[in-house]
């Protein structure tokens, strides 16, 4: 009977020891798991504020290019405009010449 008392008494105390070991495994799991969990969310913000950011930044080179094509065309009208007042300049220092040479003829 005695033995009876003692294994039982070592069963309750494996039991005891292995509930202790289970809780002890199943504590630090959940904050494994928790850490986990936060990583991911830390991780899905951080990758939301890269793609706002990515956004914004496609929206200044847009804007860019934008003001880029417009100061090209821009300087082309201008161009054309001194290129035409050139043009008009020349034409009139063509009739002055070949008056002047008629002059002295």
């Amino acid at each position: 009977m005695q033995e009876l008392f003692e294994i039982m008494d070592a069963m309750q105390i494996m039991d005891y020891l292995m509930m202790g070991f289970l809780g002890i495994i199943s504590y630090f799991l959940r904050d494994v798991h928790a850490g986990m969990k936060e990583h991911k969310r830390q991780s899905e913000l951080q990758h939301l504020h890269f793609s706002e950011e990515v956004g914004k930044l496609k929206g200044k080179i847009e804007m860019v290019q934008q003001q880029a094509t417009n100061d090209i065309t821009r300087i082309e009208q201008l161009t054309q405009l001194k290129l035409d007042q050139i043009s008009k300049d020349v034409a009139e220092l063509t009739k002055v010449i070949q008056q002047l040479i008629k002059a002295k003829l």
